[in-house]
């Protein structure tokens, strides 16, 4: 019998080790001296999967070398940790965004030995459960990474901040759209394309189907040179992730990308026309002007209230 206890104990270990709860996520740096890198892990995750909740994280900086940087968001964890008994240090606990959304930030300091091209990289066990694209989900590890090129000749370089968060929601029957709102530090040119999700160690997923080959779906979902996503239009309800490639160029030479892992949640939503916005959009301004625009909107839904909010430089 103590045999058998032991057995069993080891299965539930393992099992809750490698649980399912990444959503998505991506990795920033920046840098102020050209060797010396700031870096930035975000993940979104699913809160009410508890016991693989991540106090800490290891990040592979591309030169031989990884570390377990520690989690630096949200309020101190309660005694035992929230977070679970198998990581019971955890000084803070990350930030609860929805009942199954929490936004977790780590962040840490690396020193290169020279220049170079370095692959940045963070994997974690696994993703939800119920990705429609992504066959057995939640026994598929979630993965993002970063390029990094130090060059002398290309000065210093910092990710571009990306401002919008990579979870969003869209409507069965209407347009999605989604930009990341990436705005780069040093005025750098920004390519976007949209490629496949990784799984361990950056390698393949198999089975996984870009969304517009999902099963069942209806619909075409691209993005254009200025980082928004359309999906015009999605007709079936559920979890998809896709990956945005954001390429980063400075004198036409490419300086370092970031790959985002974004997750898209398609629901059935109560009747509503979406409001129409009226405004030019093309306004020309010299550097240090102010613009005054007005801008009109109008909702088909009399009884809705509206509120405008902006982002960007």
């Amino acid at each position: 019998m103590r045999k058998l206890l032991v057995l069993i104990l080891s299965i539930f270990a393992f099992a809750v080790s490698f649980a399912s709860h990444n959503r998505a996520g991506e990795i920033t740096f920046c840098t102020d001296d050209g060797l010396t890198y700031y870096f930035t892990v975000i993940t979104y995750t699913d809160p009410n999967s508890c016991n693989p909740d991540r106090c800490i994280i290891e990040i592979n900086y591309g030169d031989g070398t990884t570390q377990d940087i520690v989690r630096t968001n949200g309020g101190p964890c309660p005694i035992p940790a929230s977070c679970g008994n198998s990581q019971p240090d955890c000084s803070r606990c990350g930030e609860i965004i929805s009942n199954s959304i929490k936004k977790n930030i780590y962040t840490s300091v690396h020193t290169y030995p020279g220049p170079g091209n370095y692959t940045v990289s963070v994997m974690d066990q696994n993703r939800v459960e119920g990705v429609l694209n992504i066959p057995e989900s939640e026994n598929v590890a979630f993965y993002v990474e970063n390029e990094l090129i130090i060059n002398p000749f290309f000065g210093v370089n910092c990710n571009p901040e990306l401002r919008f968060p990579p979870i969003d929601n869209g409507c069965i029957g209407y347009p999605f759209q989604h930009n990341p709102g990436a705005v780069d530090p040093e005025g750098d040119s920004l390519s976007f394309s949209i490629i496949p999700c990784s799984g361990e160690d950056g390698n393949y997923i198999p089975g996984y189907l870009d969304p517009n080959l999902a099963p069942n779906l209806q619909g075409n979902l691209s993005i254009d040179q200025f980082g928004t996503i359309v999906w015009d239009s999605p007709m079936f309800i559920g979890k998809y992730n896709i990956c945005i490639l954001i390429e980063e160029y400075r004198s036409g030479t490419l300086i370092g990308s970031v790959i985002r892992d974004m997750q898209i949640t398609i629901a059935e939503c109560p009747i509503n026309e979406p409001p129409l916005i009226s405004l030019n959009q093309n306004i020309c301004v010299t550097a240090g002007d102010s613009v005054n625009e007005v801008i009109s909107v109008t909702d088909p839904n009399e009884e809705d209230w509206l509120s405008l909010s902006s982002e960007g430089e």
